[in-house]
């Protein structure tokens, strides 16, 4: 495992960080996303 980490490798490090800390708050994404889409839904 001697490979340098490029940028994208970061990114992907910090992406599973951010989806850590939404599903410690108890609301796991796809939650979040079926609650976004309703009140979109409800606008209309």
């Amino acid at each position: 495992m001697g490979r340098k980490k490029k940028k994208s490798d970061k990114m992907d490090d910090d992406n599973i960080v951010v989806e850590r800390v939404f599903n410690e708050k108890g609301k796991s994404l796809d939650d979040l996303l079926k609650q976004i889409v309703k009140q979109a839904l409800s606008i209309k």
